[in-house]
């Protein structure tokens, strides 16, 4: 299943109400691109944190590669995501690397959880 939206307030809108029923996790890879496709984003962003996503059980990952970019768009008091954030990580190759082989584990750990479900499934 495939949704569109029409806006950018629509989209944060969904996941909000996506968010207030189980936990999402949203990750946004190259921000730094978003933002110069349209430099509204991160008040839009502020908007929707402000008045929804903050309540819900939303967690919001904004990634780029450029820490200038995300010092001077995120961290700095004038522009409309400071205060927001509650997390700044600077990924390593050593880190980014222990980091995928946690979620690995945890991805065959549900799988095989999800195998022993089916297989009890069928033999019942």
């Amino acid at each position: 299943m495939t949704t569109t939206f029409k806006t950018w307030e629509d989209a944060f809108d969904f996941l909000a109400n996506q968010a207030m029923q189980r936990q999402v996790l949203v990750v946004i890879d190259e921000f730094p691109y978003m933002v110069n496709g349209n430099s509204s984003i991160p008040s839009i962003l502020q908007n929707s944190w402000d008045q929804k996503l903050k309540n819900s059980q939303v967690m919001l990952v904004l990634c780029g590669p450029s820490m200038a970019f995300i010092e001077k768009e995120l961290l700095t008091v004038k522009n409309p995501l400071y205060g927001r954030l509650t997390g700044n990580y600077k990924l390593t190759s050593y880190l980014f690397m222990k980091l995928l082989s946690c979620f690995v584990a945890l991805l065959l750990k549900r799988l095989s959880n999800i195998m022993q479900c089916l297989v009890a499934s069928l033999t019942t």
